[in-house]
């Protein structure tokens, strides 16, 4: 599960660094929660994430949800190409 974390987070930098979308991480040691934020076409102060995407790392589903946020992720990276 640790590779697929780190694939995560290496896909939101991606995105971040090389399309008009933004993201931001957050991770929560204290519950073993990691999460999400996709503000399409950028961050802007009036505006909630466009798509929020949050598990926890110790549930059944976890690697289901980090898949989830992987594709979300590579669909971004992919419009833009």
């Amino acid at each position: 599960m640790s590779d697929l974390l780190s694939d995560v987070i290496k896909k939101a930098i991606e995105v971040s660094e090389k399309t008009k979308h933004d993201v931001f991480i957050y991770y929560y040691p204290h519950v073993k929660s990691f999460e999400i934020d996709i503000h399409l076409n950028g961050w802007s102060e009036d505006k909630n994430a466009d798509l929020h995407i949050k598990t926890y790392l110790n549930a059944e589903n976890t690697s289901k949800v980090l898949e989830q946020m992987k594709k979300e992720l590579n669909q971004l990276i992919d419009e833009e190409e």
